[in-house]
C-alpha cells in the first residue's frame, strides 16, 4: 500500500481477535490522516467555535450563520475561507476531469478508498452514454481515474468503476507507513494447524450489516425500565504462555 505520512503512534482502540479457543487481543491504529487546507470555525468577535458550535470564550451556544471558516496563513494569520472559495481555488465547482484508465485491481489492492459513492447520469438523455462506458470498463475490468472537486472539499482523486460507483481515493501523504509485523512462525506443525483452522471456517462473505445501533438500543430501553443492562460479551485474552499448539488441536476438534 502506497505511504508517506508517519507511521502512527497512539492507538485508537483494542479488540481481542478469536479464533477458535486462540485469542490475540490486539491494537487498532489509524492508518490514514486528513490531507489538505485545516480550518477552524471563529465567531464575529474572533472567538474560536468548539466542536458542538459554542464560543470557547464566553461559552454561548451558536446558531447556523453565526459563525465563520478560516484557514490558517503562512505567517499564522487567520483567513476566512469559504467552501466554494476552496473550489475555486482547486478546480471549477462539481468539475470532474478524467485523466486515464488502469486496473480495478491496482485501485482496490494499492489504495485506500475515503468514500464510496453511487454514481448516476443527473437527466434521462445522458443514460446511454453512461450506460456505455460503465459497460465497457466493466468488460475491461478497469477503472477511470479523474480529479474532481466536491462541495466542502478539496480537489480529490477519484476512481470510476464499471458497477457504477465512485470510489474518492486517499492521497499518498494521508497514508501511514506500516508499523513492523511480529517475525513470522517458524514451526511447520503450528502454522500446519493454522492452515487446518482456516480451511474449515471457509466460506460465504458473513452478514456485515451494522447492529451496534439495535444494540445500543436494547441498552437504553433496559435502562429505561429500570433493569440493569447486561453488557457485551468479551473474549478472553489467552496468557502469553499458553501452547498455541494445543490450542489449535482443541478449536479443531471442537
Amino acid at each position: 500500500m502506497k505511504a508517506s505520512a508517519a507511521q502512527p503512534t497512539v492507538a485508537y482502540s483494542s479488540a481481542v481477535i478469536s479464533f477458535g479457543l486462540v485469542t490475540i487481543p490486539v491494537k487498532l491504529y489509524t492508518a490514514t490522516e486528513p490531507t489538505g487546507i485545516v480550518r477552524k470555525m471563529f465567531t464575529p468577535n474572533d472567538h474560536e467555535v468548539g466542536r458542538q458550535n459554542y464560543d470557547k470564550v464566553t461559552g454561548e451556544t451558536l446558531a447556523a450563520g453565526q459563525f465563520v471558516k478560516r484557514a490558517k496563513a503562512t505567517d499564522g494569520t487567520w483567513i476566512d475561507l469559504s467552501d466554494d472559495e476552496i473550489a475555486q481555488a482547486t478546480t471549477p465547482f462539481d468539475s470532474a476531469q478524467v485523466e486515464r484508465t488502469v486496473p480495478v485491481a491496482l485501485v482496490l489492492n494499492e489504495y485506500v478508498t475515503e468514500k464510496l459513492y453511487q454514481i448516476r447520469p443527473k437527466e434521462a438523455v445522458y443514460e446511454r452514454p453512461f450506460a456505455l462506458f460503465m459497460k465497457a470498463l466493466a468488460l475491461r475490468d478497469e477503472a477511470v481515474i479523474m480529479r474532481i472537486s466536491m462541495r466542502k472539499n478539496v480537489t480529490r482523486i477519484g476512481a470510476v468503476t464499471g458497477d457504477g460507483y465512485l470510489r474518492i481515493l486517499m492521497f499518498v501523504d494521508g497514508v501511514r507507513a506500516e508499523l513492523p509485523m511480529p517475525d513470522a512462525v517458524d514451526d511447520d506443525v503450528e502454522l500446519a494447524l493454522a492452515h487446518q483452522f482456516l480451511d474449515l471456517i471457509r466460506g460465504d462473505m458473513p452478514d456485515m450489516s451494522d447492529n451496534t445501533g439495535a444494540m445500543v438500543q436494547t441498552y437504553v430501553d433496559a435502562k429505561a425500565n429500570g433493569a440493569t443492562p447486561a453488557p457485551a460479551e468479551v473474549a478472553t485474552p489467552a496468557t502469553a504462555d499458553t501452547d498455541l499448539a494445543a490450542l489449535l488441536k482443541k478449536s479443531l476438534a471442537s
